[in-house]
């Protein structure tokens, strides 16, 4: 008889990047100025998985002063059902509006995913999220939906989507890159 080690309850995975400016997920620049970027999502067996994700200014480092300073924390649940998977998730963004740890200002985050997978490597994907600001410096709330494909090509994770977004008042962008 050969003992199986048991396979880990959680996985964990990190990363950290330097960007040129800080640009948000529904296409508005939050910070002109360099910021560092960075986050670990550790995710369950259960598909339960937890993301701590922080932004600092490289011009003005600190709990205020620039939307360049952010820490969130997202929540989630992702599955796959056949060629299909699905990920529902709920963030809660704590904004430099007018400073870090302070509720008044903050962004809760709401949304989903649903994938096709055309293939190993290839998926088509519907997204649409919802945002929220908190207290009397909250932005006004607005949606991001989205279409788009992803896939493998050679080692890189490429995704282009199509979005119309309502939060912030960004209309509609093309986002492609690297995931």
């Amino acid at each position: 008889v050969t003992d199986v080690p048991a396979k880990p309850a959680f996985n964990m995975s990190c990363g950290i990047g330097l960007y040129s400016k800080y640009v948000v997920g529904t296409g508005a620049v939050a910070d002109k100025d360099p910021v560092v970027q960075g986050s670990c999502t550790w995710t369950h067996t259960s598909g339960i998985y937890v993301e701590p994700w922080f932004s600092q200014s490289l011009r003005d480092p600190g709990r205020g002063t620039t939307y360049g300073n952010e820490l969130d924390l997202t929540v989630g649940y992702g599955g796959k059902l056949g060629s299909w998977s699905y990920d529902v998730h709920f963030g809660y963004y704590d904004v430099t509006n007018p400073k870090l740890l302070q509720v008044n200002g903050d962004v809760i985050n709401p949304g989903a995913t649903l994938r096709y997978h055309v293939s190993e490597t290839t998926n088509v994907f519907a997204n649409t999220e919802y945002y929220v600001g908190i207290g009397s410096r909250g932005f006004a709330g607005g949606w991001r939906n989205g279409i788009g494909v992803a896939g493998g090509v050679g080692p890189f994770a490429t995704e282009g989507a199509l979005y119309h977004n309502t939060f912030l008042g960004n209309g509609k962008f093309l986002r492609l890159g690297t995931i």
